[in-house]
């Protein structure tokens, strides 16, 4: 019985390594889809941000004395100028949360409102 180049299990072989290398194409379009999305959805989020004040810190009451001190050195008095830092013994952060969304064409993303008390 004669083998046709058909059957045999070389070609078949082939086959399905053409076909299979042959579906990377499409594959690799969808991977390169998918980046374009991520970079334009990140674009969406930093424009959001930049129009709704990105990331804010929040600190404490300091209260910044400046000071002069009179030194004296082997060629005399001498005024060095310092600042000197307080900090308060207590501080009570009391506020409220409100998140809420924000659109930019399909893409959407999270923003927060705080209103904060500080005493």
């Amino acid at each position: 019985m004669a083998v046709t180049l058909f059957q045999s299990t070389t070609f078949k072989v082939l086959g399905i390594g053409f076909l299979a290398l042959l579906m990377l194409i499409p594959l690799a379009q969808v991977q390169g889809l998918i980046g374009e999305r991520s970079a334009l959805r990140e674009q969406a989020v930093s424009t959001i941000a930049q129009r709704w004040g990105a990331q804010q810190q929040l600190g404490g009451l300091v209260l910044a004395i400046p000071k002069r001190v009179r030194v004296q050195t082997s060629t005399g008095w001498i005024t060095q100028e310092s600042t000197e830092i307080l900090l308060p013994d207590r501080l009570d952060i009391r506020g409220t949360l409100a998140p809420d969304i924000r659109r930019y064409g399909i893409y959407d993303t999270p923003v927060d409102t705080a209103e904060l008390k500080l005493t």
